[in-house]
């Protein structure tokens, strides 16, 4: 009987842990609609904003092997969806815009964001600029090293009369200043996911927010950006929205993960190197989207943290390497709470 007792109370004590309830632990709890990056002076991950099961956030935390630390809550104002990336040559991790609330439920035009931000030499400084994007969320941006420059696509906002507006331009952040390159984009606007490729010195656009009168099977998925310009590629692979991708600088590939494609989430990974091919993995994190992924270059292995799968916001850290998914930190999901935020 004292056996089993022990037993009991062991296995008590795995299940506290596997809910990652150990008082003093810190952890960004649920959270979706967050951003992340890998700052390769440091050499971590960084995660920032979105919102838990009942409000929007604006921390910034560290994964410092498999344990988060939280870093500072001072410098952009909570939000989701931002538009977040790491320049290399200037050391620092930009922000963009954003949302004020989660999912717009509050049709609100002023919840939309467009200022600037760089987190360097570990404090948040605001970029005053002359000239920026129009406010708005789920834009998609991303570092091109080899043109020195950050590169801005589309996102979306409500207008004055609570409609929603799509936006199709892109446009670049260099000497700490935007500048417009093109109103015309892909067939999506919001939600799509974009990744530098190293070795192609090119930026990739993959899913997204598209018109209801088109047919995803009838048109790109996949876009890069040559010449300032999108080009669609002829690549055979299911069209999601809310999909997030991450370059693996050791094996030259994108690793896409989740989405959702207006009926159901998913947890499919894919590989794209040249063409997607999907993988058929025995372990995987639950589908999702909301999420964030991002490639940790020091210790060679992509980093998924939370999302939501429509009813739960998630708060399980998961790591993709070897073409095998693992659980790092696992966290008990949370009912989203009905709060309009």
């Amino acid at each position: 009987m004292h056996l089993l007792k022990c037993m009991k109370l062991l296995c008590f004590i795995q299940i506290f842990l596997w809910l990652n309830f150990w008082p003093g632990e810190e952890h960004p709890g649920v959270r979706n609609g967050h951003r992340m990056i890998f700052h390769e002076r440091i050499g971590k991950v960084f995660l920032f904003g979105g919102a838990n099961e009942r409000e929007v956030l604006g921390d910034l935390w560290m994964l410092n092997q498999n344990h988060w630390e939280k870093i500072t809550s001072d410098g952009p104002s909570p939000r989701t969806f931002p538009a977040m990336t790491y320049d290399p040559d200037q050391n620092r991790i930009i922000i963009f815009g954003g949302n004020k609330v989660l999912f717009g439920a509050s049709k609100d035009s002023s919840a939309f964001l467009n200022d600037t931000w760089e987190w360097k030499d570990y404090k948040w400084n605001k970029i005053q600029v002359s000239q920026q994007p129009s406010p708005r969320a789920e834009a998609s941006i991303e570092y091109d090293k080899e043109r020195k420059r950050c590169v801005l696509y589309g996102g979306y906002r409500f207008d004055k009369n609570n409609q929603t507006v799509r936006l199709y331009d892109t446009w670049v952040f260099e000497n700490n200043k935007w500048r417009k390159l093109t109103e015309k984009g892909t067939f999506s606007s919001n939600g799509t996911t974009m990744v530098y490729h190293e070795h192609d010195k090119i930026i990739y656009m993959y899913g997204g927010n598209i018109p209801r009168d088109l047919d995803p099977k009838q048109i790109f998925s996949t876009w890069k950006f040559e010449n300032n310009e999108w080009k669609g590629i002829d690549v055979n692979t299911p069209y999601f929205f809310n999909s997030l991708m991450s370059y693996d600088s050791n094996l030259e590939f994108i690793v896409r993960f989740g989405g959702w494609n207006g009926k159901e989430r998913n947890n499919q990974t894919w590989i794209f190197n040249k063409s997607w091919v999907q993988l058929n993995v025995v372990l995987s994190p639950p589908a999702r989207n909301h999420h964030a992924m991002v490639y940790d270059k020091k210790n060679k292995r992509h980093v998924l943290f939370g999302g939501h799968n429509g009813d739960h916001v998630f708060g399980d850290t998961w790591i993709f390497r070897d073409n095998h998914w693992s659980c790092a930190i696992p966290y008990q999901k949370i009912l989203r709470v009905e709060n309009n935020h």
